[in-house]
């Protein structure tokens, strides 16, 4: 018996040790996050959706970023006292414009007069200035007009005659439904001038949002276009317009054909944007 228990206590001293046991589940531990990519930007990359001029202007470059931009001159100052400017649109593109400032010693009244052929406003741009006004002249592409209205009043401000306080607007046919839109969005217009406009449906959602701000309208019996929008226009906004009907012509062509229109308006906007004596 002894011997039995001798040779079993000799066996488990010398069998082999059991196989380490297979874990019941898997080892985990946080992954390593991969080190972020460091995008390398050249200036035009970088600065592409920023406003292109200012860098080397002292006025502009005092203005917030994307802020709109004065008018820059181009080249000297005509006889007659007009001036060639550049102006920066939304999109970062240059529109070239005229600008006809008054004389005076203080601050005046500013008009944006917008024109598809900007020669046909021809004298009626100089009696403005001569009235008190301070002008800027330009013809920006009808199909954009809208998106750059904002853009050239508000450049208009940063002239050094102007009075941002008050500023009217007027255009002419694709361009006055596109300055009725820009001043229903835009409190700086202080009232508009509509001549000859052309989109009846445009117009009258934009007059609901411009008014009660003054309107003067006109058009020509014989425009089978303009002369429904027109008297669309009139009925909806009532004593908040002046509607003035000619025979014939179009757009700017009715004040050089018409004296007493150019009389009529002159003394309509000298009512709303007084100036000095």
């Amino acid at each position: 018996m002894r011997r039995l228990i001798a040779l079993v206590l000799l066996c488990a001293c010398t069998a082999e040790p059991a196989p380490t046991p297979r874990p019941t589940r898997e080892m985990s531990a946080p992954t390593l996050a991969p080190s972020p990519t460091v995008r390398i930007l050249d200036s035009e990359s970088l600065y592409a959706l920023e406003t292109p001029a200012g860098a080397n202007n002292p006025t502009s470059a005092a203005l917030p970023s994307g802020q709109y931009q004065p008018p820059v001159p181009q080249g000297t100052r005509s006889l007659s006292g007009d001036q060639i400017v550049t102006m920066t649109l939304a999109d970062g593109s240059l529109l070239q414009a005229d600008l006809v400032e008054n004389n005076s010693l203080t601050r005046v009244p500013g008009i944006l007069l917008l024109g598809t052929q900007p020669a046909s406003y021809s004298t009626f741009v100089y009696s403005l200035r001569d009235a008190g006004y301070s002008v800027l002249v330009a013809a920006p592409p009808p199909a954009a007009a809208s998106a750059s209205f904002d853009a050239l009043l508000e450049s208009l401000t940063f002239v050094n005659s102007v009075d941002p306080a008050l500023l009217a607007v007027i255009a002419e046919l694709e361009l006055a439904d596109a300055a009725l839109e820009g001043c229903a969005r835009n409190l700086l217009c202080d009232a508009v001038v509509l001549l000859s406009p052309q989109d009846r449906e445009r117009t009258a959602q934009a007059l609901s949002r411009y008014l009660p701000r003054p309107l003067f309208v006109a058009s020509a019996q014989d425009d089978v276009i303009s002369y429904p929008t027109a008297l669309n226009l009139a009925g909806l906004s009532q004593r908040s317009t002046a509607f003035r009907e000619v025979a014939t012509a179009r757009g700017a062509g009715m004040l050089a054909l018409y004296p007493d229109l150019q009389t009529e308006l002159m003394a309509w906007l000298s009512g709303i944007l007084p100036t000095l004596p």
